[in-house]
Parts: C-alpha cells; structure tokens; sequence
C-alpha cells in the first residue's frame, strides 16, 4: 500500500496529564522492537513529534508516512498532523528534509477497528445492564 515510505508515525492524541499517556509511551517502545522505523508520537502528551523527528534525522529517514490512531479526521488530523502550516507535523517533517505523507483514513473509519469497538461497548453495556 505504501511501498516507498521507510518510517512509519503512528500519531496519537494524549493528553499530558492522564494516566493512559503512558499507553502511547509503551506503543512506541513496542513499534521500535518491531523496527527503528516504527514510531508512535502525541499531539499533546509523550512522545512528541519534536522527539519523533529528532529520531527519524539521526536515522537518516528521507521519508514517514503517519497513520492517525484516531476516531475520524476532524481538525487535529487535517491541520496539526497535514496542514500546511509552519506547525504542523507534515511541514515539521518536511523543514527537515523528510518527505511526509499521511494515511487520511482514521482508524474510525476502517471496518475492523470499528467492529473491535463495538465489541468492546457491547461488552461495556451489558455489564452495566447486569449491575
């Protein structure tokens, strides 16, 4: 699907100041022992993308394409991951050399995903219903 890209940026939202931050921290553990060209990033927690790109220029990347680990691509995926402003992701990379692209499709809107999740309030929901 995407044969030229060397790096992979799963991005995440965070919080900062919440407890399951440290999810994103462990996938990105995670994604670099499965490859250096694997990583997760936050748009406000850790790791951020500051962190992420320092990685990918002392890896030598030329190119990352992000996969948005989020709902729907609403604001956060089309103007601080893609837009083209100084600050977003997309030309953070780009003002390093690193080509960037970005996967559009939100893990919302990929059937399997969206299956998983409810599955997973199916579950909630009849354990609410049962107390």
């Amino acid at each position: 699907m995407y044969p030229q890209f060397k790096s992979l940026v799963v991005a995440g939202h965070g919080n900062g100041n919440h407890p399951s931050d440290e999810h994103y921290l462990a996938l990105d553990r995670y994604l670099q022992s499965v490859s250096p060209n694997y990583s997760c990033a936050t748009l406000e927690a850790a790791p951020s993308i500051r962190t992420i790109i320092t990685r990918e220029v002392h890896a030598h990347s030329e190119q990352v394409i992000i996969l948005p680990l989020l709902f729907s691509a609403g604001k956060h995926v089309l103007e601080d991951i893609v837009g083209s402003n100084d600050t977003s992701w997309k030309s953070q990379f780009l003002a390093e050399g690193i080509l960037c692209e970005a996967d559009l499709v939100p893990l919302g809107e990929i059937d399997e995903f969206f299956e998983i999740w409810i599955e997973r309030l199916g579950v909630i929901v009849s354990t609410l219903v049962r107390s």
